[in-house]
Parts: structure tokens; C-alpha cells; sequence
């Protein structure tokens, strides 16, 4: 168990892993806390950008089919764009490896989706949705993650304030995707690791 087994989707492998240059900057930034999000972390998150007047970048929202909050969401985007910012939203996209790619910050849950951000190298904030997620080690004990904690003791100032470190100092995103590399090479090999587990069995015990 752990990242070294994920099975990472096909959709992930067609884009390799990023290398941030050195000049790199908070251009793109993605929200995406899977196909239910329960806390409207989605929303939260917007709140924060707004307290921040982040209108310099790009944000990409992406929502799933259990999302419940849809309606409200795309009132609060439209009102957003009006002001000046710059934000496109994604409802249960087919594909959403290319959207992701495109990023240079991931804002995400601590699921299966923040394995699929780290396999590219790029830099995640990352929130647990629930007291399940939070037994998910993988976010606080990698480096070039920055994990905030669970959802339901967020505030939105710890929040903009993660954000805002990486608008005003990009060296860290840089960095955080430096300290990425190893992990997103080692997740790419995990469906290795596991034909190799199912293979030393089958020689082992035979196909019977």
C-alpha cells in the first residue's frame, strides 16, 4: 500500500514529469477536491482568492458528478469573473490530466487525486476531507506538500495565506517541485512493483 503501489491512470502517463526553470511563477493555479467535495472546499478556496485579490492568475476549478453545489458555484464564478478574475470551471470533465498539467499550484484533497498531481512533480496544497483522509500519511511526511489539515479546522486566512507565500516568493515553487521529482518517478513505478508482486506469486504457487 502506499504511493509505491498506486496504479496511476493512463491519462497521467501521457505527460511527463515538469521541470520548473528557475524564473518560474504562480501563473495557473488548480482547484479540485474530487466528485463530491462534502465540505465545499471548492468554494472555500475562491473565498480565500478573493480576501488574497489574486486577479493576476489563472484558476482552473474542476467539480465531479456529486458535487451539490454546482448552481451556487457558477453564480459565485460569474459574479468573479466581473471583478476581474480569471477562472474557467470544469464539470466532470472526461479528461482532466492536461487541466492539471497546465499548473503551476494544486490546491486538492488528500486522496487518490493528490498522487496524480505529485506523479507530474507539481507543487500541492493539500486538505484532508474527512477523518479517513487524514490517516493518509503520504501528504505530511513528503516534502513539496503543503498540508493544512482537516478540512473541518480550516480557516480561509490559513488558506490564502498558503497561496499567498507561493505568489510572493515563486522560488518555492521551484523548490517544491524539486523536492516532488523523486516521488513522481517512484508513483510512475508503481504498477511495476505490483505485476511484479502478482508475477512472483504466480511463480511461486503456480497457476493453479
Amino acid at each position: 500500500y502506499g504511493y509505491k503501489y498506486f496504479i496511476l491512470r493512463d491519462e497521467f502517463r501521457l505527460f511527463s514529469v515538469k521541470t520548473y526553470s528557475t524564473d518560474t511563477k504562480l501563473k495557473t493555479l488548480t482547484i479540485i477536491f474530487g466528485g463530491v467535495d462534502i465540505n465545499n472546499l471548492t468554494m472555500k478556496t475562491l473565498n480565500a482568492i478573493e480576501i488574497l485579490e489574486a486577479k493576476a492568475v489563472n484558476i482552473n476549478v474542476i467539480v465531479g458528478p456529486g458535487y451539490i453545489n454546482l448552481n451556487k458555484l457558477r453564480i459565485y464564478i460569474n459574479e468573479f469573473s466581473r471583478q476581474g478574475y480569471k477562472v474557467k470551471l470544469y464539470s466532470t470533465p472526461d479528461f482532466i490530466a492536461d487541466i492539471i498539467y497546465s499548473s503551476d499550484l494544486v490546491i486538492t484533497s488528500n486522496g487518490r487525486t493528490l498522487y496524480e498531481v505529485v506523479s507530474l512533480a507539481i507543487p500541492v496544497i493539500s486538505i484532508a476531507q474527512n477523518e479517513r483522509e487524514l490517516k493518509h500519511p503520504f501528504a505530511y511526511i513528503s516534502k513539496g506538500i503543503e498540508f493544512l489539515g482537516s478540512a473541518s479546522n480550516i480557516s480561509l486566512n490559513t488558506i490564502a495565506n498558503s497561496i499567498k507565500q507561493f505568489i510572493q516568493n515563486p522560488e518555492l515553487l521551484v523548490k517544491y517541485n524539486r523536492m516532488l521529482l523523486p516521488y513522481a518517478h517512484d508513483i510512475r513505478r508503481g504498477i511495476k512493483r505490483v505485476l511484479r508482486i502478482i508475477f512472483d506469486m504466480v511463480i511461486e504457487y503456480g497457476s493453479d
